[in-house]
């Protein structure tokens, strides 16, 4: 499995993103850094089809997805402030973008005790705690069976211990399911020697590929 991005073009509102080349191979893990409001997030939002494009190409396994919707690309996104829906409890948060449950439900229950949240599923998630509100996002993303994991910095409101034990837990499962993982992020304790990426002002360079 392989993400191929070449020529992409973004606008939002007077923001441009250009994006000439960018690539992430079966069960790689790629990192973006760069200031705020250089375009990580707009770049990644328009990878999970959250923006439309102006030009360009989205390949996945040699099939364009430039335009399809988001439901249909297999893209789990992350966010900093998690974007849990409010009106729903925990499980049925996680199982909102879920086709078909009886299929997918051995590897959900996997995934709710690997993040050990087996004792919040009927929970308001305005009740919860920052670092469970995290898992539950993580937890969502994941059991869609991505192709691409992005984590648009959730870890930067949780402690450094509890940082690292998901850290450990998500390359053990991008090692075992073989998704890409590409992080945005500020924190560079993250970075652990894989592609890295910077974002100024909308272009995307590379400046370490391993």
């Amino acid at each position: 499995m392989s993400l191929i991005v070449k020529n992409l073009e973004v606008k939002v509102d007077r923001f441009h993103l250009k994006v000439d080349e960018f690539d992430v191979k079966r069960g790689e893990e790629v990192f973006i850094t760069g200031k705020t409001g250089a375009g990580k997030t707009v770049f990644i939002e328009a990878l999970a089809g959250f923006h439309k494009i102006s030009g360009g190409t989205i390949m996945i396994d040699g099939k364009d997805i430039t335009h399809l919707p988001p439901e249909k690309r297999k893209m789990g996104i992350v966010y900093q402030n998690f974007h849990l829906f409010p009106h729903l409890n925990v499980m049925k948060n996680i199982l909102f973008g879920v086709k078909n449950y009886r299929d997918s439900k051995n590897f959900i229950d996997f995934l709710i005790r690997e993040f050990g949240i087996e004792h919040i599923l009927e929970r308001d998630v305005n009740s919860l705690s920052g670092g469970e509100k995290q898992r539950v996002a993580i937890v969502r993303a994941l059991a869609i069976k991505p192709f691409v994991l992005m984590l648009d910095e959730p870890f930067s409101h949780i402690d450094e211990k509890t940082k690292c034990r998901i850290l450990n837990i998500l390359r053990q499962l991008k090692d075992d399911l073989g998704f890409c993982m590409i992080h945005v992020t500020h924190d560079f304790s993250v970075l652990n020697g894989g592609k890295h990426f910077e974002m100024i002002n909308g272009n995307l360079r590379c400046i370490q590929n391993v």
